[in-house]
């Protein structure tokens, strides 16, 4: 009976057509025949080929590839507006399962290697199940542009492929705003208590400060980066969940739990200042003036806003800070870069935490930008590019060996520049649209009910990473996406059922 319905599904069978078409436009190398072994259902072949090669999928950079890629893509957008079946099945496990594995998501995204990853897939396969056969809540204007923003920061990436051919590896950080999609189907006909999720909120900003002390302890590096690639990442988190804390203050009754947020901020701020990320500085600036102009934001605290506890506060950050691997680090970087800039000093690129080698990436990806407006470089590209430069004397080396000039770097070290050079204008504009409607979700969410927490904490957070993209590629990493991604995306279901009535 069950398969009988499963077939008749039209969302199942509309889900599997658009994989088949999926796998068929990355299928194999250009220089393997797959099609002609598939066709003839040579199996061991394909194994065989499948385990020797490193080439097995390919971008879909040929019209026949890329219409397919296209038409799988359209295919899998549409899943979600399609009426369900009149059978109905039981759901009252899907939400156990979410806001647990919701809170293993957030607890494990610094402190475990891999647990986050297998969260994220288990919260990934259950929404599908869920978009197949439960979700039936139409979706408002609004959620479909902002819906569509995700969806185009993963499609750009694969149809500028066909233009300019990439490793595919170079995309697959751009997959995981597809993910999130039915993830957002998922939880947003799930209504999770805020008070509930503060307490996640304060639980990971605690475990992320206790991790991070730890591994300052067991690890021989001046900066922390714990299960990270680079220290930047668990920084602009750290710095992220302390701020979030603070901001989800005076909702603890419970005398135990009363100063739980503060603490737990102020130990996660501890974590950022042993990471030695001087990016992530930028948004105490953004924090502090929401703090200070929003009497709402104001209200959340516990204690009056004087003159008195706001010493008090700034006192506490302030020795941190000035204890810091950051303070340290900004010091060592003043001499040399100064120097550089304002003396037409020379540069050693051998000089401790120097800003002149992301000026001069910074330089060369405007290079780029203004030699290749329309389409951009290429995914790939972009070291070569940078080598390029140097040998035209257009930059200088960033490092002065012949073998590495641009030491291997393939990212611009901010995402605006990167995408703006390696996709073009399109990929840029698509960037900001993206910034544009989590800004605009978020905003008429908060307008609509200014003590929500999820629209707070979705604000608070789009406004951080549109701030980290400055000086950190956030794409370019699978953390950071994962992470922006997925983070956003269950703070935004979350508010939005939060949110009864809303006009669009």
């Amino acid at each position: 009976m069950f398969f009988r319905h499963l077939f008749t599904n039209k969302r199942f069978l509309l889900l599997i057509s658009s994989i088949l078409l999926l796998f068929a436009s990355v299928l194999g190398s250009s220089e393997s025949k797959i099609y002609h072994l598939i066709i003839h259902f040579d199996i061991t072949t394909i194994m065989e080929h499948y385990s020797e090669s490193d080439t097995f999928f390919r971008t879909p950079s040929t019209p026949l590839r890329i219409f397919l890629f296209s038409i799988s893509a359209s295919m899998l957008i549409l899943i979600p507006l399609l009426k369900l079946p009149t059978i109905s099945y039981e759901s009252k496990h899907f939400k156990i399962i979410t806001k647990y594995l919701i809170v293993v998501f957030m607890l494990s995204i610094l402190s475990t290697e891999n647990l986050y990853n297998i969260a994220a897939l288990i919260l990934l396969f259950i929404s599908i199940i869920y978009l197949i056969f439960f979700s039936s809540k139409k979706f408002s204007l609004l959620e479909k542009y902002f819906l569509s923003s995700y969806f185009l920061i993963f499609y750009y990436p694969f149809l500028h492929s066909f233009f300019i051919e990439t490793n595919l590896a170079e995309m697959d950080n751009s997959i995981r705003f597809l993910f999130a999609i039915p993830v957002y189907c998922l939880i947003r006909e799930m209504k999770i208590n805020e008070e509930y999720f503060k307490f996640i909120v304060n639980h990971t900003s605690l475990t992320i400060g206790l991790f991070a002390i730890y591994f300052s302890f067991s690890h021989e590096s001046l900066r922390v980066s714990g299960y990270t690639s680079t220290a930047t990442i668990f920084g602009n988190i750290a710095l992220l969940f302390s701020c979030l804390s603070l901001l989800s203050m005076k909702s603890f009754n419970h005398k135990f739990f009363k100063y739980y947020p503060l603490i737990s901020g102020i130990i996660a701020f501890y974590a950022w200042s042993l990471t030695g990320s001087r990016s992530s500085l930028l948004i105490l600036p953004v924090f502090l003036t929401i703090f200070l102009f929003s009497k709402d934001i104001r209200s959340n605290f516990l204690f009056k806003v004087d003159l008195k506890s706001l010493t008090m506060f700034f006192v506490v950050m302030a020795i941190i800070f000035s204890q810091s691997t950051v303070f340290n680090r900004m010091v060592n970087s003043y001499e040399s870069s100064y120097s550089y800039l304002f003396e037409n000093g020379e540069y050693n690129w051998r000089h401790k935490d120097s800003l002149v080698p992301r000026l001069t990436i910074w330089k060369g990806s405007t290079n780029i930008i203004s030699e290749y407006p329309l389409l951009g470089i290429g995914q790939s590209n972009f070291n070569n590019h940078l080598v390029l430069q140097i040998k035209d004397k257009k930059i200088n080396p960033i490092r002065n060996s012949p073998e590495m000039l641009a030491a291997g770097l393939n990212h611009a070290h901010n995402q605006y520049l990167d995408t703006f050079a390696k996709t073009g204008i399109i990929g840029f504009i698509i960037l900001i649209f993206f910034i544009y409607m989590n800004l605009l979700f978020f905003s008429k969410k908060y307008v609509n009910n200014r003590n929500c927490f999820y629209s707070k904490a979705g604000l608070f957070t789009i406004i951080s990473y549109s701030t980290y993209m400055l000086n950190h590629t956030i794409l370019s990493h699978q953390q950071s996406s994962l992470f922006l991604s997925f983070f956003l995306i269950i703070v935004a279901a979350l508010a939005n059922n939060n949110i009864l009535k809303e006009k669009v």
